[in-house]
């Protein structure tokens, strides 16, 4: 079997300070078009387990005495490792694996020794930074509301906050 460099590989084991060409002991089998995305997933994924699985074998070589073996992985394996709480199945139904409050969030700078708060927050709002982020906080409002909310105040330049802000 021929090597061919996985770029991805080579460049995680160089960054971590591998020996040279012990990379060139990795190979991946099995199928190729996994882990489909814009972001080079699929090469993160490859690059993750192999420099981890190579950097094992080097380290065992010497206790049991031998070279560095090859690392050979199963690129399906390691697509269905990368994606394993889509299949996850608890009393035959997938739990959620999404804390309702994880995610993207717009946020205002109110916290007290915030360097740009004073500047940035206070001009826009028309009020002080700390009593804006009160404000937003005491709404009670649902996740989209919270957004709309926070990008009013952001951009408005008078500080109307207003509980139904649509």
């Amino acid at each position: 079997m021929t090597y061919t460099e996985d770029v991805a590989t080579a460049y995680a084991w160089a960054a971590l300070g591998g020996r040279g060409r012990l990379v060139e002991r990795v190979r991946f089998e099995g199928a190729g078009a996994v882990l489909p995305s814009r972001p080079p997933v699929r090469e993160l994924a490859r690059a993750s387990v192999g420099v981890s699985s190579l950097a094992a074998a080097e380290l065992l070589s010497p206790r049991d005495g031998v070279p560095v073996p090859a690392v050979r992985l199963d690129e399906a394996a390691v697509a269905t490792a990368f994606v394993s709480e889509r299949h996850l199945r608890i009393d035959r139904r997938a739990p959620a694996s999404f804390a309702p409050l994880s995610g993207f969030w717009q946020t205002v700078c109110c916290v007290t020794p915030c360097p740009r708060s004073t500047t940035t927050t206070h001009p826009r709002t028309g009020t002080a930074h700390r009593a804006a982020g009160e404000a937003i906080g005491r709404t009670g409002l649902e996740r989209g509301q919270h957004a709309r909310l926070s990008r009013q105040v952001a951009l408005s330049g008078r500080g109307n906050m207003r509980r139904d802000a649509r």
